[in-house]
């Protein structure tokens, strides 16, 4: 869908649902908001106001695409900040700039999904010691542009983790806590974690990452999904549409 208002960047298909960037335009006006968002919007400084309609406005379209019959009801906020999906449902939003990033899929009470979007650049600070586990840290190319890619990917694969796990565990969840094991046969871009803390272990975290390109800026958008191992539910199978397709 192309508007006066936004731009879509990317959208991929998830098990249950659908994960979309768009790139807001300058003259972005809030669209399809539920008055009880604009009421909670206008307690917001200007720009944030703008952001956290914007991202609902995303969070109601993968709704949409993920098959709520009912896609405009308000999505108001946890106190942690995430958003507080329709009862079956899964969301989750992000932003970096004028550029959102939102999730959703349809799920029960034991599992969470989480997005993060990040731009793709050298950081004026070393974040890798802060941010990867030892094997982590072994397994960086050497190569600095490669290097600094595979250091914001993982910094966007565990915020987007940390979305997923909270709600299950239900506490702060630092960058050791897991790790970047694996990535799938069946694409380059789909990852495993394997967990670092012992309330963690029961827990399975999968995910997909992609790169993408809004006004001529690239951006690393990350979709991670969690749920207990003994669902029966294979994480590739979650990350696939419901043609099979990644």
């Amino acid at each position: 869908m192309q508007s006066i208002y936004y731009t879509d960047v990317f959208s991929a298909p998830l098990r249950g649902g659908m994960v979309r960037v768009i790139c807001q335009k300058k003259d972005w006006e809030p669209q399809v908001a539920h008055p009880d968002e604009l009421i909670f919007a206008q307690s917001l400084v200007p720009r944030r106001a703008r952001e956290w309609l914007a991202g609902r406005f995303v969070a109601h379209l993968v709704l949409e695409d993920a098959g709520l019959a009912q896609p405009h009801l308000p999505m108001m906020a946890h106190t942690s900040g995430a958003p507080v999906a329709p009862y079956g449902y899964g969301v989750s939003i992000s932003h970096k700039g004028h550029v959102i990033a939102a999730c959703a899929a349809r799920m029960e009470a034991h599992q969470g999904i989480g997005v993060d979007i990040e731009l793709v650049r050298h950081s004026r600070v070393p974040i890798e010691r802060r941010i990867l586990t030892p094997n982590e840290l072994a397994r960086l190319p050497e190569d600095p542009d490669a290097r600094m890619r595979a250091i914001v990917t993982a910094f966007s694969l565990k915020e987007a983790a940390y979305k997923a796990l909270n709600p299950l565990v239900h506490r702060y969840i630092g960058f050791q806590e897991v790790e970047v094991v694996l990535k799938w046969l069946l694409s380059d871009q789909h990852v495993i974690f394997e967990p670092k803390a012992k309330d963690l272990e029961p827990l399975k975290l999968y995910g997909r990452y992609d790169t993408v390109v809004a006004d001529g800026v690239t951006y690393v958008v990350s979709v991670v999904h969690a749920e207990p191992f003994n669902s029966g539910r294979m994480g590739q199978g979650w990350m696939l549409d419901e043609q099979g397709q990644a």
